[in-house]
């Protein structure tokens, strides 16, 4: 019981992460000044706290992508970004490693 207790923890947890990465995306998207990086950088953001979140629910056996895209109503620019890992400019592609 005690781990079930645990997962559903894990689960709202990133369920309210995903919701204040949307926000905060939604706040930004709102005003037509904001800078491209910030509104990059929160899109981002809010596609991690996606990631994060479908993964928890696909751990649990909930297999349901377009159910919480429809109600978080997350952005299709969040979506087309999730899962993907930014590279750094200090690591180079595999094809250039020795």
């Amino acid at each position: 019981m005690e781990l079930v207790a645990e997962a559903a923890a894990a689960l709202g947890l990133a369920g309210e992460r995903l919701e204040a990465a949307l926000t905060a995306l939604r706040k930004v998207e709102a005003k037509p000044d904001t800078p491209a990086p910030m509104r990059e950088a929160l899109q981002d953001a809010a596609s991690e706290a996606l990631w994060a979140f479908v993964i928890q629910r696909e751990l649990l056996g909930m297999h349901d992508l377009p159910y919480i895209v429809q109600t978080y109503q997350v952005p299709r620019e969040v979506l087309i970004k999730m899962g993907a890992r930014k590279r750094s400019s200090a690591s180079p592609p595999q094809s250039e490693r020795g």
